[in-house]
């Protein structure tokens, strides 16, 4: 039996980091107290600052329970790598080594980071999302972000040894954060140009739109990426489905009553109604390529099984029909040859006839 080593210790303290902080304790140094509601903590905090920030590419409630899905992955994996059958193997010791600790690390650090109150000076409210709040939130996403596209694109280089256990508890995971980090990346990003209260004062409504849009190219270059010009390695159809399940909640999001307040300014509604089209033909488009990238790529794998079971049956006949052949042609010149020799005898015969002494 493997001896556990620190590249699961330190992906265990990575998860119990993040739970301790997530479930129990509050970033200023302390537990939870009287002041917050009985059911909040920070695994809420997300979906908290996404809806007090909310603009163009905040999606609806029901989109967050893809935060507590990563949470609960994460924790599968903690525990799993952990035993005896899975803690030595490369896909834990070679894929994930300790990036997953500095990923629960960058994310402990932006829930510090959102949590610490404005000092006096930084202009406006405590609660303002400051310029140089903005920069070190994005920066930190996009450090989760980052470590969990590097877990991801390495695991996926190692071939498994069991494909279904590996893939779904040691893989999985990975693959559902890196999908949501790039979600939680791009609201974040959004976020200092949706502050409603600013907006009417600093006219930031066009900065919104235009990075909503280049948010919105990103996710299709990225599903893009993840399902076909992934040439070494395998397309990862989670990604662009976790995408899209977002993406539908933008757009189930626009059609609210808050986002037609969001949009009081347009007049003639010309800019809501499109981003509620482009969202929802994005979406649509998305998972009609993912679904049938998947058919295709099935199709293409049932395709290649069979032509090599045919060209293995094909070799085998021919090895057969060869064998049957060379065995009937040794039979045919032994017979052959049998036959040529017993004429040779009987020719000798007749040209050297028995002399029958005279007595």
């Amino acid at each position: 039996m493997t001896a556990l080593n620190h590249f699961n210790f330190l992906n265990l303290v990575g998860f119990l980091v993040t739970a301790i902080i997530c479930t129990g304790w509050n970033v200023d140094g302390g537990p939870q107290d009287d002041k917050q509601d009985e059911n909040e903590n920070n695994i809420e905090v997300f979906t908290t600052f996404a809806t007090r920030f909310f603009g163009v590419l905040t999606p609806a409630a029901f989109t967050f329970a893809l935060e507590r899905g990563a949470f609960a992955l994460q924790a599968v994996f903690a525990m799993v790598q952990m035993m005896p059958t899975y803690r030595d193997l490369p896909v834990v010791q070679q894929g994930v080594r300790g990036w997953y600790l500095l990923a629960c690390i960058c994310e402990v650090l932006w829930i510090a980071v959102l949590n610490r109150e404005n000092e006096e000076g930084e202009g406006g409210r405590e609660d303002r999302l400051t310029t140089s709040k903005a920069i070190f939130l994005s920066l930190f996403m996009a450090m989760v972000l980052g470590f969990f596209s590097l877990i991801v694109y390495m695991q996926a280089k190692i071939k498994l040894q069991e494909p279904v256990e590996e893939y779904w508890l040691l893989r999985f995971p990975f693959v559902f954060g890196c999908g949501w980090s790039l979600v939680k990346f791009l609201i974040t990003l959004n976020a200092p140009f949706a502050d409603m209260e600013e907006q009417a004062q600093e006219g930031s409504l066009p900065a919104e739109i235009v990075f909503a849009i280049l948010s919105l190219l990103v996710i299709v270059a990225v599903s893009v990426i993840v399902i076909r010009f992934a040439k070494d390695i395998s397309p990862e159809y989670c990604i662009p489905m976790i995408l899209t399940f977002y993406l539908a909640g933008v757009a189930v999001h626009l059609f609210s009553e808050e986002m037609e307040d969001h949009f009081e300014e347009d007049e003639e509604g010309g800019t809501l109604t499109a981003f509620q089209i482009i969202s929802i033909s994005t979406a649509s488009v998305i998972f009609l390529g993912t679904a049938s990238h998947a058919y295709c790529f099935r199709s293409t794998i049932e395709r290649d099984e069979y032509d090599v079971e045919k060209q293995s049956s094909y070799e085998g006949e021919k090895i057969k029909a060869d064998n049957i052949n060379d065995v009937e042609k040794q039979s045919s010149y032994e017979g052959e040859k049998i036959k040529a020799d017993n004429s040779n005898d009987s020719l000798n015969s007749n040209e050297n006839p028995k002399v029958t002494p005279f007595i």
